[in-house]
């Protein structure tokens, strides 16, 4: 869908892409596709496939629970859990999910005193990202001396 509008003064032409497309977009940079390969799919701009990728409403959306993923409410429920002292088996059986998973998540975000839900949320949506940075761009000195 097309139309005008004003952005500080300035007149724009917008395209609001529907949910579905916004959707399969995320899902494409996620499954690791760069920005062309996923706007020339879908018959967009790379810049329209960017602007929908960093579109924390759009994210939300797509991170929500999954049969094997927790999402934001899942990872609320460890949180409220944690903080009234319940045990992680306790946690688990009212989620229906295992043990080591609860575990694991706990775990790797801080233990059962630092677990934030959002935080957590957050941290977990940014490692899923795709394509990650090699070792080499993180470690320049590093790929210095393997290149030497």
């Amino acid at each position: 869908m097309q139309h005008l509008s004003c952005v500080w003064g300035v007149v724009v032409w917008e395209v609001r892409f529907s949910d579905l497309v916004r959707r399969l977009v995320l899902l494409g940079c996620l499954d690791g596709r760069s920005y062309r390969v996923v706007a020339d799919e879908l018959g967009m701009t790379a810049t329209s496939v960017w602007r929908i990728r960093h579109d924390p409403d759009v994210l939300s959306q797509v991170c929500a629970s999954t049969g094997s993923r927790l999402g934001l409410a899942d990872r609320e429920e460890i949180s409220r859990g944690l903080a009234a002292g319940l045990s992680l088996r306790r946690i688990a059986r009212g989620l229906g999910r295992d043990v080591s998973t609860i575990s694991r998540e706990v775990n790797r975000n801080g233990g059962r005193h630092e677990y934030r839900a959002a935080v957590t949320h957050g941290a977990t949506v940014l490692r899923a990202c795709r394509p990650k940075p090699t070792v080499f761009e993180k470690n320049r000195p590093l790929a210095i001396v393997v290149e030497a």
